[in-house]
């Protein structure tokens, strides 16, 4: 049993950290030096957790007198033990409302968290456990620095979920990336706009047995939209000289519209109407083509490492800035948000007047390279 001496020598720590004084009674120490009372124990099948008193204004016997007192406590100040898939399903089931690749979420969580700590209760989950999980697994020793990166992150949103909603009383895995080296930030790789002469007329030679994909591939010229954008586009998009993305589709979760320029009009002119999207799947003619289709089609033609599909964008936007397209015109053009968070909540203008001439530029200047070996 802890004396009062002890208790009152006990030093700070860089963290928190508790000392188990008796059953359910807690002696928890901060980094800033203060110290109190903690009650934690089942009560009625649930986790209770409470501060009862600080140190030295409670004494040893009081904190034992009140730990070993409670035996009912409301709802609102208990805490329900659960298990962290339960806990990581409720947080997943409102984040994917809110974004497009949740997908990647679940798929991250299903292959390396949820088979280990599935059925453990999410207050028991610490800091060491996750960190030793992570550097044992196939993620670390490949170097997948990225992955382990975006792992942390989300596994730190789903904690502060769990404390938002009453599960825990405290966030510990809030510094867990701090053990992972940092991944390198790398580009999508692109070509530079003057490249296109010679890069275009190749891809069309080569699309003959891809036509589908070739389809693709121009309108993610033409447009500039995200691949997963343009390859679920559909004909009721499509109003009049114009394309009106859903919010649901895009990355910022705003609608956005295209304006379509003479050169993307021919290309819609001559999609037959057969199916609901714009780019059929030819192997599901009831799904929009795959976004990985466009992809496989670079690399395997030579462009592995040099271009891929959203690299496209990046082309776009370095002819802009060579042109001299004013900075916001052609962020507009991309469907990035420009200045602060109070601006772009006063300030709704899409610039679609200002983006018209300048996409129709841009779609001068692509079709003048794809007809340069003519």
């Amino acid at each position: 049993m802890l004396t009062y001496v002890q208790l009152r020598a006990l030093k700070p720590k860089d963290k928190i950290y508790d000392i188990t004084v008796s059953s359910g009674l807690q002696f928890r120490v901060t980094p800033a030096g203060k110290k109190y009372w903690r009650l934690h124990k089942r009560v009625n099948g649930k986790y209770v957790i409470k501060t009862l008193g600080t140190f030295p204004e409670m004494s040893i016997k009081e904190a034992e007198t009140m730990a070993l007192g409670i035996t009912e406590v409301s709802a609102e100040r208990s805490l329900q033990s659960k298990p962290f898939s339960e806990i990581f399903a409720e947080w997943y089931a409102i984040k994917r409302t809110r974004i497009i690749n949740h997908n990647d979420i679940l798929r991250r969580f299903e292959n390396y968290l949820l088979p280990k700590f599935a059925n453990r209760a999410f207050d028991e989950l610490t800091p060491v456990a996750v960190i030793s999980h992570i550097k044992a697994s196939a993620l670390f020793k490949e170097g997948k620095l990225e992955t382990i990166r975006r792992l942390c992150s989300e596994l730190k949103q789903v904690e502060i979920y769990a404390m938002n909603c009453g599960y825990i009383d405290a966030l510990r895995l809030q510094g867990i990336e701090q053990a992972f080296m940092l991944p390198t930030e790398k580009h999508f790789p692109s070509i530079k706009p003057s490249e296109l002469v010679t890069v275009l007329p190749e891809l069309q030679a080569a699309a003959l047995k891809a036509p589908t994909t070739w389809v693709a591939l121009q309108i993610g010229f033409y447009t500039l939209l995200r691949p997963r954008e343009y390859c679920s586009m559909r004909w009721d998009w499509i109003h009049g000289d114009v394309i009106e993305v859903p919010a649901a589709l895009m990355k910022m979760k705003r609608a956005f519209t295209v304006p379509i320029s003479s050169q993307l009009q021919k290309v819609l002119d001559y999609r037959p109407k057969i199916t609901d999207f714009v780019l059929t799947s030819p192997d599901k003619p009831n799904q929009p083509i795959a976004i990985e289709t466009s992809e496989r089609f670079l690399r395997q033609h030579g462009f592995r490492g040099r271009l891929v599909p959203h690299g496209i964008r990046s082309i776009g936007r370095t002819w802009m800035e060579e042109n001299g397209v004013p900075y916001n015109v052609a962020e507009s053009c991309l469907a990035h948000l420009t200045g602060s968070k109070v601006s772009q909540a006063y300030n709704r203008s899409d610039l679609l007047e200002e983006r018209r001439p300048v996409m129709q530029r841009w779609g001068d200047f692509v079709e003048k390279c794809l007809n340069s070996k003519n």
